[in-house]
């Protein structure tokens, strides 16, 4: 698996809200295994969370994390993507 890493996305996802709290400050919490010795990190799976949600959901996993907060983190993760690029091809425009 090739590491996707992006500086400029990350501070984009941390300058976003908390996913549960809706406050700042945020991690940008990885949903896909980012070290672990395995090497593998895609920054585009990223999503702001609060250090406090952010090791809440590491402990009980994202089933019971999404269940608990009636969030679905790979649909939010997407909503992102796509925010982030669109935003950048409009400050290309003008």
């Amino acid at each position: 698996m090739q590491k996707i890493i992006s500086d400029e996305y990350l501070a984009f996802v941390r300058a976003k809200p908390c996913l549960v709290s809706g406050k700042r400050p945020v991690d940008a919490d990885h949903l896909s295994a980012r070290g672990f010795g395995s090497g593998k990190r895609n920054d585009f799976t990223a999503v702001p969370l609060q250090r406090k949600y952010h090791s809440e959901r590491h402990q009980i996993g994202d089933e019971k994390f999404q269940a608990k907060y009636n969030l679905n983190l790979w649909r939010c993760c997407a909503e992102l993507v796509c925010e982030f690029f669109l935003g950048r091809g409009k400050e290309n425009e003008g």
